[in-house]
């Protein structure tokens, strides 16, 4: 196999075939040498056997909020519950529980989202940092530019490499065919 880039390069015969397409959750993927399957699946509530407080299609921050002022109210009935009901505890304890594992199912389901939204985020931050150094690029160059015609200019003539090479008396500047400027001009 040869070296990846050169497979893009602009002289290459024929472009590389494009990668396989993806695998759907319950295929084999090969990484490594190894085979894995793809498990991306989010198990519900209800295959796992717990009750969910909300229905349906529904806004996640709403629902959130609405657990987590349920969760509060909770965790204040249970304390109540320690002091003067001993024997209400555990109800108690498993509505706070039932109310963790839905809020913690929700954020689950939001994940692919935020996901996108962060990389989207990523993607727009390097998209900016590489303007930046291209705008920063230009500039220099074009520094570098004008410097070069100021030299131009300055030197009024050019030499060719026939016209140096027989001036150079230096035997690495022969050997290496570098144009050595002070020891032609000097």
């Amino acid at each position: 196999m040869g070296r990846y880039y050169l497979r893009y390069a602009p002289e290459a015969q024929s472009p590389p075939p494009p990668p396989p397409p993806l695998p759907l959750p319950g295929e084999m993927f090969l990484a490594f040498g190894h085979h894995r399957p793809v498990e991306e699946t989010t198990v519900t509530l209800e295959a796992r056997g717990i009750e969910s407080v909300y229905s349906g299609p529904r806004d996640v921050r709403t629902e959130l909020r609405r657990i987590n002022h349920s969760l509060i109210m909770s965790v204040l009935e249970t304390l109540d519950a320690i002091t003067k009901r001993s024997s209400q505890y555990d109800a108690k304890v498993a509505d706070i529980q039932l109310l963790v594992y839905n809020m913690l199912q929700l954020i689950t389901e939001g994940r692919p989202q935020q996901a996108y939204d962060k990389l989207i985020e990523i993607m727009e931050v390097q998209n900016q940092d590489q303007s930046s150094v291209a705008c920063d690029t230009r500039s220099k160059l074009n520094e570098v530019e004008l410097l070069l015609n100021g030299t131009m200019n300055e030197i009024g003539q050019w030499y060719t490499l026939q016209q140096v090479l027989p001036m150079c008396t230096r035997k690495s500047c022969l050997e290496n065919a570098w144009i050595c400027w002070h020891s032609v001009c000097v």
